[in-house]
């Protein structure tokens, strides 16, 4: 009855939301939004609000990185793009793999930060986190990247609790040429990518594909490992220190197509649909994922549109790895985009705990899907105001033994209503506001509000803001339950558990700032203060204890260490937020990203609820997000082209600590790289090519004393174009 009491309020609030838009909807002309209102000479924005205004309007602080700028630092992945945005931290995860995260969201999995490619979310369904290696598009495309450094729960929902990343890619119509670019570095590192585009029967197409492959041989040891970036194999040796010299190979390939066409002068239609697939040899690991996603967009007479999107997401993973009895506790969280790697060990390894022989094969195959459809209608005003309005429903579907120890597929639905308005009081004065509720079967409802209050005076603007709202768990964070056993030895190892009773996190948050442009707007400038307090925030506790009462029959426990998820957690953050570009001239381009954050978190009495009876002997303590923020944050670049012919730049990245993930508090880091590009038009048939070298960490920094890292490296890439 509960569910279908459910159903039902969702099915009736978004009938009088349908039914109130197409009452209120005036009748079409002829006005368009297009791909130049985000091209003027001011910057403008999207993703905040869902309708587009410029810079100093909106009610948050909002960075853009420009497709120039991406250029510029040969960007690899969207970690090298966000380097660029203050605040943004990295860190290394349980799999060696290199994470972005926004102040407390430097975790493996970025529950707390909304992630989409126009207009489509790039989460999975049972962590709820960016695919950041199955983006599932060609870098080169991307126009823009807008990051909203805050709450944005208004606009996107719960996900993006502190913050929001929007990547915008260019239209096919400034890509109408085909491409072929080959990259390759001394690390066995290769990728091809391939892309087209043209216009097929009075709409415009494009393709792309791309492959990358790295084959290395690395030496890891758990004591003292030493340089690379693949997998320790858990052994035994006479030096005390497990260690195995390993060969690993991996490859990944992406197939992606996407159409526009507009049947009527007033109407546009985007299709666009993709699969991407990855192996891992280390440990048999296979990821799939595809998406598919259709847009409509409908142009009205009052300035305004109707806006529609479904979007599908699919990811499934299998793989097969090694876990060492009595220290699975440690490999917890393996992110399901990057599965397996059970190989791997985290640094709090010790050898003396490592037994010979105790080694067991464990399965680590998932899957999750998404389906997302979403509805909204903009209102513009001669006077001074506008307006949105819209309407979202998801389904979410996972299946993980691993995770949650059953075959079962976990489902829920959610349903989502939300508005974002502002009325601009007068030429100096302008007031914004937005708010969203959100239905999640199974679980409490959750709201969100935003006021913000700008100032304009000449160049200057000052911004004040305010928001609050709160986040429902994943489903992992619902239905983590985690052990190993082994019938044949009557081992039980148990790795983490979830409160039985896990409820929302809420975030309230304060920010004042100021944002400056040059006469000529060559210079921008936007500095950001900020408070925020995360309550009931749902961390993880090692505990150190006894399990009482083992699952069915009598085990023989081989670990006494466990993880414990829960709401115990409240935190403070205050920080200083400061983003800097200088176009001084055609040649050059600067941009600076600095950051401080400070992290206060108080911690509730343990209570543990949970299906297992536990005996505590110790609490090690919270292994929560305030310990793997970085106080200080800097992200650096300069570009100079002497001429059509030749760019420089130097790009330069630093944090005050890089975490290692759970255990070490890591060390001061910093990585510069150099990136030297030549283009020239040469043959009739061939437009032009391009050769790009770039030295990558020349100071050979190693990002932590006790993980792998990369190290010194050139790149090559050679890049054919044809008109």
């Amino acid at each position: 009855m509960a569910k279908l009491w459910f159903f039902e309020k969702c099915a009736f609030g978004l009938s009088l939301l349908v039914l109130f838009l197409f009452s209120a909807a005036p009748a079409a002309a002829n006005t368009y939004l297009t791909e130049g209102d985000f091209h003027e000479e001011i910057p403008m924005v999207y993703g905040i609000t869902h309708f587009v205004q410029p810079i100093e309007d909106a009610p948050a602080a909002v960075s853009v990185i420009s497709r120039e700028a991406i250029r510029a630092i040969d960007a690899q992945s969207v970690n090298d793009i966000l380097a660029l945005v203050p605040g943004f931290s990295l860190q290394l995860t349980a799999q060696n793999q290199l994470a972005r995260g926004y102040q407390m969201s430097s975790d493996p999995f970025a529950r707390r930060m909304h992630v989409e490619i126009d207009g489509r979310p790039l989460s999975e369904s049972m962590l709820v986190t960016a695919l950041w290696d199955d983006i599932g598009i060609d870098l080169d495309d991307i126009d823009r990247v807008e990051v909203v450094r805050g709450s944005n729960l208004p606009a996107d929902g719960g996900n993006a609790m502190l913050g929001a990343i929007n990547i915008i890619t260019a239209s096919p119509l400034l890509a109408s040429r085909a491409r072929l670019k080959v990259r390759s570095d001394e690390d066995g590192y290769r990728r091809l990518n391939f892309n087209a585009a043209t216009r097929v029967a009075g709409a415009d197409a494009q393709l792309w594909v791309q492959q990358r492959r790295k084959s290395s041989i690395q030496l890891s040891s758990i004591e003292s490992p030493e340089r690379g970036d693949g997998y320790a194999l858990v052994g035994d040796d006479d030096a005390g220190g497990a260690s195995e010299v390993q060969s690993t190979s991996e490859y990944d390939r992406v197939l992606g197509a996407r159409l526009l066409w507009s049947p009527t002068a007033l109407d546009s239609i985007e299709l666009s649909a993709g699969f991407s697939e990855s192996r891992r040899h280390a440990g048999g690991q296979q990821a799939r994922y595809s998406w598919q996603q259709l847009e409509w967009q409908r142009q009205l007479a009052d300035g305004g549109h109707w806006q529609g999107f479904v979007f599908h997401n699919n990811n499934r993973i299998t793989a097969e790895g090694e876990l060492a009895v009595g220290e699975v506790s440690y490999l917890l969280g393996s992110p399901l985009t990057y599965p397996g790697t059970t190989p791997s060990l985290s640094p709090s390894l010790s050898s003396e705990r490592v037994r010979e022989g105790e080694l067991f094969q464990t399965d680590e195959s998932a899957s999750s899907e998404r389906w997302d459809a979403e509805l909204r209608r903009l209102w513009r005003s001669d006077t001074g105001w506008q307006w949105s309005l819209g309407g979202a429903a998801t389904l979410d579907r996972a299946q993980s033994f691993y995770i949650t120890h059953d075959n079962q597929t976990h489902q829920r639905s959610s349903v989502r209503l939300y508005s974002s308005g502002e009325w601009r009081l007068n030429s100096d004065w302008l007031l914004s506001g937005g708010g969203m509720v959100e239905w999640t079967e199974h679980l409490s409802s959750v709201g969100a509000a935003r006021l913000g209050l700008n100032y304009s005076l000449q160049q200057h603007t000052l911004r004040l803001a305010a928001a609050l709202g709160g986040r429902q768990p994943t489903l992992l964070e619902q239905h983590r339950q985690s052990y190993f056993e082994d019938d044949q030895t009557d081992y039980l190892d148990l790795i983490v558990i979830s409160a039985q009773n896990i409820d929302v996190e809420n975030v309230e948050l304060i920010e004042l700032g100021y944002h400056w442009r040059s006469t000529d707007r060559s210079i921008d400038i936007d500095m950001r203060w900020y408070r925020q307090w995360v309550k009931d925030a749902i961390v993880a506790t090692e505990l150190e204890g006894e399990l009482a009462t083992a699952i069915g029959i009598d085990y023989l426990v081989s670990s006494e260490q466990f993880i414990y998820f829960d709401n115990r957690s409240d935190i403070v953050q205050h920080g200083i937020e400061i983003d800097f570009t200088a176009r001084p001239n055609s040649h050059w381009l600067v941009h600076a990203a600095v950051s401080y954050t400070d992290s206060d978190e108080q911690l509730s009495d343990l209570n543990l609820d949970t299906p297992f009876s536990l005996s505590v002997v110790e609490s090690a303590g919270s292994l929560s997000a305030s310990q793997v923020t970085a106080r200080w944050s800097l992200g650096a670049m300069a570009s100079y082209s002497p001429n059509q012919n030749w760019d420089f730049s130097s790009h330069y990245t630093w944090q005050e600590s890089v975490p290692v993930w759970l255990k070490s508090p890591g060390k001061s880091a910093g990585q510069w790289d150099i990136v030297a590009r030549y283009n020239q038009s040469s043959h009739r048939l061939l437009k032009d090519w391009e050769l790009t070298a770039a030295v990558r960490n020349i100071g050979d920094r190693q990002l932590s004393d006790q993980e792998h890292f990369l190290g010194r490296r050139v790149v090559l890439t050679l890049e054919f174009k044809w008109p």
